[in-house]
């Protein structure tokens, strides 16, 4: 691997992981991401796929993870956000299919034991009504799985 190729890796890693913590925090309040960073980053990662000869099968493969959450979030009538769906989608355009499918499958274990969390304190604690229906920020729950795949990508080079 050639030192271009190297830099171009460590540079997808940084930027993935900008764009994580972003929308991990804006998930967290307001529940949604912003689709002007997401249109940014998606920019920005065509560029790079393209500078760094990325084939476009790599590309679509790293992208069905987003598009299963996509048809998720429609077929569910959004109890599944289609930011969540955004956001792995503009993964794809960072990491590779393994990192991107790992991450998310990852995150929905997380997300599915702190719901269980949530409805096990309701029933102790007394109902938990309120809060319920705020949902789960599912990025931030991505963040730690993402970290993974970047340093997994770093590690190993491939890309």
């Amino acid at each position: 691997m050639c030192p271009e190729e190297k830099e171009m890796i460590l540079l997808r890693g940084v930027i993935i992981l900008v764009y994580a913590a972003i929308s991990a925090a804006e998930d967290m309040k307001y529940r949604k991401i912003s689709r002007k960073k997401a249109a940014l980053f998606c920019g920005i990662g065509l560029l790079l796929c393209i500078f760094g000869r990325r084939s476009v099968p790599e590309i679509i493969q790293a992208g069905v993870p987003g598009l299963l959450l996509f048809l998720l979030s429609y077929f569910s009538r959004g109890c599944i956000g289609m930011g969540d769906a955004v956001f792995l989608l503009v993964c794809g355009l960072y990491l590779e299919k393994e990192g991107v499918a790992a991450a998310a499958g990852a995150a929905f274990v997380c997300c599915a034991a702190a719901a269980l969390g949530i409805v096990a304190a309701g029933m102790i604690c007394g109902g938990t009504y309120r809060h319920s229906k705020r949902g789960l920020p599912y990025i931030a729950f991505l963040f730690i799985p993402i970290l993974a795949a970047v340093v997994h990508l770093w590690v190993t080079g491939y890309g």
